[in-house]
C-alpha cells in the first residue's frame, strides 16, 4: 500500500467512526442527522472506491476513473438511427 492509499484509508476510518456517532443521532431523530449520515456514507463509499482494493473473488482491481469524457462529435441519437438504417 502506498502513502496515498494509506492516507485515504485513514480518512475512511475516520469517516466510519463519525458514521457510528451519526447513526446514534439519527436513531434519536435529531434534525438533519439522517441527511448528514447519508452524505457521509456516500463520501465513505467514494474513499473506499479510490483505494481500488482487489475483489475478494477475482483478485482484480476496479478500473481507474479518468473524469468526464469529452462529448462525442456524433450524438447518440444519430448513432442509433444509423444502426437501424
Amino acid at each position: 500500500m502506498d502513502r496515498h492509499q494509506f492516507e485515504v484509508l485513514i480518512g475512511a476510518c475516520r469517516l466510519a467512526d463519525r458514521l457510528e456517532v451519526l447513526a446514534v443521532r439519527a436513531k434519536a431523530e435529531e434534525p438533519g442527522a439522517v441527511r448528514e449520515e447519508r452524505d457521509e456514507i456516500q463520501q465513505l463509499n467514494r474513499q473506499l472506491l479510490a483505494l481500488r482494493l482487489p475483489d475478494a473473488d477475482t483478485g482484480r482491481r476496479p478500473q481507474r476513473s479518468h473524469g468526464s469524457q469529452k462529448p462525442s462529435k456524433v450524438s447518440s441519437i444519430t448513432r442509433a438511427q444509423s444502426r437501424s438504417a
